[in-house]
Order: C-alpha cells, then structure tokens, then sequence
C-alpha cells in the first residue's frame, strides 16, 4: 500500500497517515486523513497512504507545547510576545476579534529554544562586533543587545555571545581602512 493511490470505496482510514499532493484542489481532513477533493463534483479524487509510524503524531492530536515566557521581545514596553510551541508570537498582531495572525518572523523562545535563539542571532554580535571593530575603539566600549535572563541563566551562553562580538570586532579592525 505505500505510495499507492486508491479510491475512497477500497480505503480503510484505520491507522492510515495520508499526505497530499496535487494543486488547487480542495482538502478535507479527517483525523488522520487528507483526501484531496473535486471542488465542482465534490468526489475524493486521490489518496497517496502510507502507514503511520509509532513516532508520527496527527496535527489534530499534537498538543501546543511551549513554556510561560513572556518578554518584550517585539519592541513595546509592555509584555507583547508570548511562547508557543518554542517560538515567539507577537501578542499585539491580531484581528479585531482577537485573533492571532501568523508571525512575520519567526523568534525562537530564548527560554525553551534557547539553543535556536542563539543560533538566530549569532550573526546579528558578529555584525554588532565588526560595525564597533570599524570604529577603532576599545572592544570594552562595545554597545551591547540586551540579553534577557534565560540566556544568561543557560551555561556558556554568555561565553559564545561574547566570543561572537570579539570575532566580529577583531574583523572590523582588520578592515576598517
């Protein structure tokens, strides 16, 4: 039965995972299943299955997870952003309902993807280094980002930021003229 397509008569939905392929076609999902539909005739008309693995969990199912940051992560002076599933959402981007949109950018949680955070602004100390490095100052008189206190809390997180800047400013001085 993998990477079979079969009709929906001949189809059992029991421990079934089905992906779907095709465009501009309608989707109905069930549980489990995703048959892709005919917008005009309404017929399902196209299945691709395979078996779902033990490790595999339905969209339905999978439980949001995420930890109870809140920071001031998106610019305000208030608590505007909120963590789900390891990545920040600005609290402040909603319809008028209350609705949120989809992140424009995607922030990992610094307290639980604090190894994604660093990675994403890894770059952001080296160019924060190498702009102070052009300068000709002390590196001690570098301006720093604020670095909220999970990443402080986390082991060596400080040391890798402050290795960045040093590269990054020693990269400056060597192409400042």
């Amino acid at each position: 039965m993998n990477n079979a397509s079969i009709t929906h008569e001949s189809f059992d939905f029991k421990n079934m995972n089905c992906s779907l392929h095709g465009l501009n076609e309608h989707c109905q999902s069930s549980d489990s299943l995703i048959a892709v539909i005919d917008g005009d005739a309404q017929q399902v008309v196209m299945i691709e299955c395979h078996p779902v693995k033990t490790n595999e969990v339905s969209m339905k199912n999978k439980v949001q997870i995420g930890c109870d940051y809140q920071g001031h992560d998106f610019g305000a002076h208030y608590l505007d952003s909120q963590c789900f599933d390891g990545y920040l959402w600005d609290m402040d981007a909603c319809d008028g309902s209350g609705n949120l949109y989809e992140p424009m950018e995607t922030i990992p949680c610094p307290k639980c993807n604090s190894d994604a955070w660093l990675e994403n602004y890894r770059w952001l100390f080296i160019n924060d280094g190498a702009n102070h490095g052009c300068t000709g100052l002390p590196f001690n008189k570098i301006g720093r980002l604020y670095i909220n206190e999970e990443i402080r809390a986390k082991p060596g997180a400080v040391k890798k930021i402050y290795r960045w800047l040093k590269r990054g400013y020693y990269y400056g001085l060597k192409n400042r003229h």
